[in-house]
């Protein structure tokens, strides 16, 4: 017919313009757009079809920026899913040595090296027993001296070198100071809690070596093979 090429030409532009303005239907319709073209070039009519300027898109330009802005935004979110999985590391790192502190003091109360909400202060005992010992014997012989003088005595009560060198303060009657990380270091220094410790990390290494929990693995099952046949033995 005569009017084909119009029909054509009206056949694109509602093409064009549904493609444009119903994004759900984009899919369908540049199926159909391109079904269309390559219909009318098979049968070599010509498409006299306009987009108007409005609507027209420098697509080189757009081509030739995108693979920079893909890269870039690529890399973006990998340094995003880095930052989030490093907090996520850090925040675990942290639970984790929580956990063993806990743990740590747990054995220790389960120990009984102190009560809860007590500092361990069983580690430092002989420090303030010997503080308090050397308090009590000054008192002692300031009384004894006092009580002499009231009585009338003309000779005091003689104070032996040793009472007096006991009645000095000393370095190890000198009260430590209280810090924050008091009980830290006082858990350190435990013989029991580092043996646990040392516990902990032989348990990490061998769970980190996959070669080591094969075998352990291999023997535990032996093992269990080994019961199991006694078991049957003695039923037998």
């Amino acid at each position: 017919p005569r009017n084909l090429p119009e029909v054509a030409r009206r056949i694109l532009v509602f093409a064009f313009y549904w493609y444009s303005f119903m994004p759900l239907a984009r899919g369908s319709a540049a199926c159909g757009y391109t079904t269309i073209l390559a219909l009318f070039w098979a049968a070599g009519m010509p498409i006299t079809a306009s987009i108007p300027k409005s609507y027209q898109v420098d697509w080189e330009a757009i081509l030739s920026q995108h693979p920079d802005d893909f890269i870039r935004s690529v890399w973006k979110r990998e340094q995003k899913a880095a930052a989030e999985q490093k907090k996520l590391e850090e925040l675990r790192q942290q639970y984790e040595d929580e956990r063993k502190n806990q743990e740590i003091i747990q054995i220790a109360q389960d120990a009984g090296h102190g009560k809860k909400g007590d500092r361990l202060d069983w580690m430092y005992a002989g420090s303030l027993a010997a503080k308090e010992d050397a308090a009590k014997r000054q008192e002692e012989a300031l009384l004894g001296q006092r009580a002499a003088t009231l009585t009338g005595a003309t000779q005091p009560m003689e104070i032996s070198r040793a009472e007096v060198a006991s009645a000095l303060p000393t370095v190890h009657a000198v009260a430590l100071p209280a810090s924050q990380n008091e009980e830290w270091n006082r858990l350190n220094n435990d013989p029991l809690l580092l043996i646990k410790r040392q516990q902990h990390e032989q348990l990490k290494r061998i769970k980190e070596n996959p070669i080591k929990m094969q075998e352990i693995l291999k023997e535990v099952q032996q093992e269990r093979l080994k019961h199991k046949e006694k078991k049957s033995k003695k039923h037998k």
